[in-house]
């Protein structure tokens, strides 16, 4: 699935566990119809400003600041160019500015990212995704911005499928006074705390951890208490920094995507000084082990 809501629609139950002939419920759906961002677009900042814009929630730097940020120039204009073929379809369908970012969040974002993402994280080879089709994506145009930024066709949707999906908890307020004054108030659940329980199917078996456990040191911990970040993300970046800055050192691919001088910096020979030090490596550390760069010690 896209994300799990951070644990609210499967609260009670291990998220990592998939029984045989269960389907696991999908997250996404619920905001399909939302408009891509919070401002109203009307083209002044062109189209290549609009690309660094809409990149801005996955901490792509602004245009003006590329120069600092850890990555390099080729993916920086890589990523902003995929906003240029479906704005070039937008404006040929005669949709208004305003309304380009709608089209590029539904027809590419969540068609592609949310949908094909849910599909391989499932685990299935088998797809129920009526939603995210091209004739969804003409839904928000009958409303106003306001009202596409207020995700009434969202939060529609997944009352439609269930009237309680509004009460469980989002990672922040999603919910917004122009939705609550027009549908009326809506009560909110609050989280259990409890930890997830094991649910086994009728052939599925609990199955150990197939690793080690990290043991996280007295100094791990401390430095993850001044910093906020867990002590564990802290013993990753301490065990696996240096290994990481000379993987992207030595790799013609990484080094298209990353900017090497600036990672070092973050780096500081194993001695990062901030929060956000210790998150792009942690981030960088992630991406390299997910993708195979990086093995175990």
């Amino acid at each position: 699935m896209a994300r799990r809501s951070c644990g609210s629609l499967v609260a009670g139950v291990d998220p990592s566990l998939l029984p045989e002939n269960s389907l696991l419920f999908q997250g996404g759906y619920g905001e399909v119809g939302r408009t891509f961002n919070s401002f109203y677009w009307d083209g002044d900042q062109g189209v290549d400003g609009l690309g660094y814009l809409m990149w801005r929630y996955a901490s792509y730097p602004k245009f003006d600041d590329r120069t600092s940020s850890i990555w390099a120039d080729g993916l920086l204009d890589e990523a902003a160019s995929k906003v240029l073929g479906y704005a070039a379809e937008a404006s040929s369908l005669g949709l208004p500015k305003d309304f380009a970012t709608n089209y590029i969040y539904v027809e590419g974002r969540n068609r592609h990212w949310i949908g094909l993402t849910s599909y391989y994280a499932a685990g299935l080879w088998s797809q129920f995704d009526p939603l995210y089709s091209q004739s969804l994506v003409s839904t928000p145009s009958l409303l106003d911005f306001e009202h596409r930024k207020a995700n009434f066709i969202g939060f529609d949707l997944m009352r439609s499928f269930s009237s309680d999906l509004l009460e469980f908890p989002f990672d922040r307020p999603r919910v917004g006074w122009l939705y609550k004054k027009e549908r009326g108030p809506i009560s909110q659940r609050a989280f259990s705390g409890k930890w997830p329980e094991v649910v086994r199917g009728p052939t599925t078996e609990a199955k150990p951890w197939p690793g080690k456990v990290d043991i996280v040191s007295e100094q791990d911990i401390n430095i993850s208490r001044v910093v906020g970040l867990s002590s564990l993300a802290i013993f990753g970046v301490r065990n696996y920094g240096t290994d990481a800055i000379k993987i992207v050192q030595d790799s013609d691919e990484l080094r298209n995507i990353y900017r090497v001088e600036n990672l070092s910096k973050r780096w500081n020979d194993g001695q990062p000084k901030t929060k956000e030090d210790f998150s792009v490596m942690n981030d960088l550390i992630t991406t390299l082990a997910l993708s195979g760069y990086l093995t175990e010690k």
